[in-house]
């Protein structure tokens, strides 16, 4: 709109005027939630169709304060026109069935208006006061008809007065409330009575004549509209149709971001348990290795000492050789089995001989850790 030297109003109203397709209803959040929105193709022009807009400034026609350029809240967006029916002579059979519940046997609860017949139906939700009835429930009329013409489905459920909604599968609950007012209760106990409070009643509830409608459901974020001063909730019945139309695509896009969403999470957290997993692993890993090399080193000690101990045992043996020679042998010959005995425990202590270098020799090729390898990485 800057660029062109127009407002946004403006551009929106020459796209209706010449039918040009505009985002709907929760497009940018989806878009700015990641989302590919398809775009509706050009349709074919019609007749009644213009076939060019001429883009007024700012500047032309009324004077405009800075409040109405150049932002989007403060422009008003044109809605689709629904008209609000004027009387109950068509209402569709709810509505009709909704106000005569409300209309027999009332009382008031905090301003709002309630029925004790409960032999009647009473399928619509709102929360009114009685000045307000007739208004909340032709806004109704028009809602329930607009949406029923777009395919959505009434359902009664178990409870009579209970009345479900559905999209397609999608179940959206609906509810039409008006502001009320609270105002202290300044009466004496004599009057309270006469005018039908409890004598412990602080405040009295007014009607304030602002109604708000409300949509919710599972998977959908809630939607209100209300009265303000520039328009009416009358004004805003084709935007909430809209909404309810929309409601079972929305919440379908919803359920896929938050299904996307949680197979995001599985995947991280997949990803950490391996990751968690092979730290684990490697942790062990780097155990084992420190112990295989405290073994190596303690067992390289061992035998370096057995060492030292057999070239010991080997020079005891040789002197106690020369001792034996200059003696007489002895009948039995126990010199020669002594000599032979003391020569096979020197072997068996011996590493060069008994077999330890081979023993390391088959470890090493096995993959096993290095006796000289370096302290393992941590």
């Amino acid at each position: 709109a800057p660029a062109w030297g127009t407002t946004i109003a403006a551009i929106v109203q020459a796209c209706d005027e010449m039918n040009v397709p505009r985002p709907g209803t929760g497009h940018w959040t989806l878009v700015r939630r990641g989302w590919e929105v398809g775009r509706p193709p050009l349709p074919e022009a019609g007749h009644a169709t213009a076939a060019s807009v001429s883009l007024k400034s700012p500047g032309e026609g009324r004077k405009k304060g800075p409040a109405e350029l150049g932002t989007v809240k403060e422009v008003e967006k044109p809605r689709r026109k629904v008209e609000v029916p004027k009387s109950f002579e068509n209402a569709h059979r709810f509505v009709k069935q909704t106000r005569r519940a409300l209309t027999t046997d009332t009382y008031l609860d905090k301003g709002m208006v309630h029925t004790r017949a409960i032999q009647l139906d009473h399928p619509l939700s709102l929360d009114v006061s009685p000045g307000q009835l007739d208004r909340a429930l032709l806004v109704y009329d028009a809602i329930v008809k607009g949406i029923t013409e777009l395919g959505g489905k009434f359902v009664t459920g178990p409870e009579r007065w209970r009345l479900r909604l559905f999209i397609g599968k999608q179940e959206v609950r609906i509810h039409i409330r008006e502001a009320m007012k609270m105002l202290p209760l300044d009466l004496t106990d004599e009057e309270k009575e006469a005018k039908g409070y409890s004598r412990w009643d602080r405040h009295e509830w007014k009607g304030s004549g602002l109604l708000r409608f409300k949509m919710h459901g599972t998977d959908l974020n809630d939607q209100i509209w209300q009265d303000s001063k520039r328009v009416s909730l009358e004004d805003q019945v084709g935007d909430i149709i809209e909404a309810l139309a929309s409601a079972e695509e929305v919440a379908n896009r919803v359920r896929a971001e938050r299904e996307e969403c949680r197979r995001r999470r599985e995947e991280q957290w997949a990803r950490e348990q391996e990751a968690r997993r092979k730290e684990e692993e490697r942790r062990k890993e780097i155990e084992r290795r420190q112990r295989e090399e405290e073994d190596n080193r303690e067992r390289l000690v061992t035998m370096a000492d057995n060492w030292r101990e057999a070239r010991l045992v080997r020079r005891f043996i040789r002197a106690c050789e020369g001792v034996l020679a200059r003696e007489a042998q002895a009948q039995d010959g126990w010199q020669e089995r002594w000599l032979k005995w003391a020569k096979a425990h020197a072997d068996r202590v011996d590493p060069m001989t008994n077999g330890y270098l081979e023993s390391e020799r088959q470890r090493l090729a096995g993959g096993g850790q290095r006796s000289e390898a370096a302290e393992p990485e941590s």
